[in-house]
């Protein structure tokens, strides 16, 4: 990832540098042959266990008809060899934002990430299922991204919090 705005991702080849590419990032839409243009970076990303897809999150800006912009988080799955983008979840309400995104290490079936509420100043940690779809909170947090992360064997994940004191701390879950 870059610190500026950059709607792109690199993939180098290490064995084969000719192989290396950059892959246009897009929003995915419902309509056949239709991109959406509106990814301005990338933050966080992760290569699933056997290495074929990455899993990644994005700031995206909509600009409005009075001017104003429309900036939200949201995640996505790449698949390099084919540079086909899937949205994990369906576009969000306002004021709901996703990213840091996880994939388990031992198999690609599970991913975990934030989940931020604008409203409620609440950002929670979600574990989702890929085969099924199905979904659980697996913590709560203050306002700030936890930036949940598997263990190596995933019989854990750690995140981070604000301590009682106010220094960040790191947590993990069984």
């Amino acid at each position: 990832t870059t610190t500026g705005e950059d709607a792109a991702i690199l993939i180098l080849d290490l064995r084969d540098p000719s192989g290396s590419k950059v892959i246009p990032l897009y929003q995915p839409t419902t309509q056949t042959g239709v991109r959406d243009h509106t990814v301005v970076g990338v933050d966080a990303l992760d290569w699933d266990a056997n290495s074929e897809m990455v899993i990644y999150d994005s700031f995206n800006r909509v600009l409005q008809g009075d001017g104003s912009s429309l900036e939200y988080w949201n995640v996505n799955l790449l698949r390099p060899d084919g540079e086909i983008i899937i949205p994990l979840l369906p576009p969000q309400p306002v004021g709901f934002q996703f990213g840091n995104p996880d994939f388990a290490s031992t198999s690609g079936r599970y991913i975990v990430f934030d989940y931020f509420d604008q409203w409620t100043q609440q950002n929670s940690i979600v574990l989702y299922d890929l085969s099924n779809g199905s979904s659980s909170i697996l913590a709560t947090t203050d306002s700030r991204p936890a930036h949940p992360r598997f263990s190596p064997d995933d019989e854990e994940i750690a995140y981070e919090f604000t301590g009682t004191d106010g220094s960040p701390s790191v947590a993990r879950l069984s």
